[in-house]
């Protein structure tokens, strides 16, 4: 499972992210969205959300890494460099 337009938006506007998309076991989410997000499964949602709302510096780490991630990944121009490479590659 991947993370949707509505989790990328959330990262841009600096919030912690609870979402059940692992970038470990998922290999088309862009690694640089590794540790950006708390990765949460149905049946833990209520520890997780409580840990994060107990434990605020690392809801701001959370939020930090998300932010600057996408800042850098989420943009225009990382998106025409990663399309030009994969033009490349297969021509």
């Amino acid at each position: 499972m991947a993370p949707g337009l509505f989790a990328y938006e959330a990262l841009a506007n600096f919030n912690a992210l609870l979402t059940s998309a692992d970038p470990y076991k998922n290999p088309f989410i862009n690694p640089g969205f590794k540790d950006c997000w708390l990765v949460t499964y149905n049946w833990s949602l209520y520890d997780k959300l409580k840990y994060l709302l107990t434990h605020r510096a690392v809801a701001y780490e959370y939020a930090h890494k998300g932010y600057y991630a996408s800042i850098k990944y989420n943009n225009k121009n990382y998106a025409a460099h990663i399309l030009m490479s994969n033009l490349k590659r297969i021509s």
